[in-house]
């Protein structure tokens, strides 16, 4: 088999590996939703269960990049897709002699979690394996169309489920979906363009050596430090905008229930838009200014949102229309921001520390996300919606400008092509 055509099997294996498994904890996780909200009618348990979803990542996602390090990635990736697949299955045959109650719930959600937070950082940290340099925005690309993907059918289909399927017969269908993500996964090389010497999965591991080692790499290297710095300031302005954003369409300009689903919507067909359109690319000229570019179209779409919230429920269905489309928008940065992001990441960073990098920015990345929500809940009390996203854009576009102009993080340039 010739190189071109082995780097496309990988990358066609890897998008129906992911969107398997993307899809399947979208449409479960939606679904599972409505069931805890139906049966308790409590926002309290249903809060819980969310608890249970985020609480492993930020636990678990640092130690997940140590063993993507060290041991074997197709071996997390596929045993941890593996792993989540016999979950479901335990769920289903635990509901064939007794009913859904909370506590299955919680203790599949938990387990899950903690197979995801593997699962993400090994996949994130095998993608500079999986194909040549050439290739890398084509794959990164795949991936946004898999997680966009799933986060619009997911919500669709897991409505049609609970509308019209037993929920247990669903739980079985989502564990069959692991285990076909995971076959799919078996035929990946993920030593396509080996960049990394693992000692396999049998050795030992100095975990906290290993920490130490990864955040010393951090310090030393300021590109990654100083990303890392801003990705958190600007994730704690995204859990801003996450909870002010549903809460003012409901109580601030009170759209209907559709047109809500219908704004919602609207960012993840930009995401899915601008993944489209990067798949075509192999690298970016200028990956920083790239995403600059991308943090302040997001933060200029905060600041156009809270304008629009700020004629209040009397403005009409132009001001719906109006947010609908600038969530399109900011749906587009989204992936016009990550996108370059991920490539310098996987370009820059030694592929022997990315794994641990990989998961010290996704828990640093999750455990910002409730301080931003309180922030948000006790900000909303005391002030107006509209004024806390325009403030919160301004803040996001000045990061962004900030990024694009600080001279310590130039890196050499590289060209872009269409493939």
């Amino acid at each position: 088999m010739s190189e071109t055509r082995a780097i496309k099997r990988n990358v066609w294996l890897y998008f129906t590996g992911l969107i398997t498994s993307r899809l399947g904890t979208q449409i479960y996780s939606f679904a599972i939703s409505l069931f805890i909200l139906k049966f308790t009618q409590s926002s309290l348990l249903f809060s819980i269960s969310i608890v249970f979803s985020m609480l492993p990542q930020v636990v678990l996602s640092p130690v997940a990049g140590i063993l993507a390090d060290k041991w074997h990635k197709k071996t997390l990736v596929v045993a941890t897709d593996v792993l989540s697949g016999l979950t479901m299955l335990a769920l289903w045959g635990y509901t064939q002699f007794s009913s859904l109650g909370l506590l299955p719930i919680y203790l599949s959600t938990f387990f899950l979690a903690c197979f995801n937070a593997v699962f993400a950082t090994s996949f994130a940290a095998a993608v500079p394996e999986l194909v040549d340099e050439a290739h890398l925005v084509r794959i990164n690309a795949m991936k946004s169309i898999a997680d966009s993907g799933a986060l619009i059918a997911g919500p669709i289909i897991g409505g049609m489920v609970y509308a019209f399927i037993d929920i247990r017969l669903f739980i079985l269908l989502n564990g069959i979906s692991f285990l076909l993500s995971a076959t799919s996964e078996l035929f990946i090389n993920f030593r396509l363009n080996p960049k990394t010497e693992h000692p396999g999965a049998g050795a030992s591991i100095a975990f906290m050596d290993s920490m130490r080692e990864g955040i010393a790499y951090l310090k030393k290297d300021k590109l990654a430090s100083k990303l890392v710095i801003n990705i958190m300031f600007i994730n704690l302005f995204g859990a801003v905008f996450s909870v002010a954003f549903p809460y003012g369409l409901i109580n601030v300009i009170k759209v209907s229930d559709q047109m809500a689903g219908v704004a919602n919507g609207s960012f993840a067909v930009g995401m899915l838009l601008m993944s489209l359109i990067l798949s075509q690319k192999t690298s970016f000229k200028s990956p920083l200014r790239a995403s600059g570019i991308g943090i302040a179209v997001i933060g200029v779409s905060f600041s156009v949102i809270g304008f629009f919230y700020s004629f209040g429920a009397d403005a009409g269905l132009w001001v719906a229309i109006g947010i609908t489309i600038t969530g399109f928008i900011m749906g587009l940065g989204e992936i016009g921001a990550n996108m370059p992001i991920s490539y310098l990441f996987q370009t820059r960073i030694d592929p022997n520390y990315l794994g641990r990098l990989t998961g010290i920015l996704s828990a640093l990345s999750i455990s910002i996300f409730p301080l931003g929500t309180l922030l948000t809940g006790l900000l909303i009390g005391i002030t107006d919606t509209a004024g806390l996203l325009i403030i919160s854009g301004l803040m996001v576009t000045f990061l962004a400008f900030k990024l694009i102009l600080d001279k310590s993080l130039k890196t050499d340039t590289i060209e872009t092509e269409t493939i």
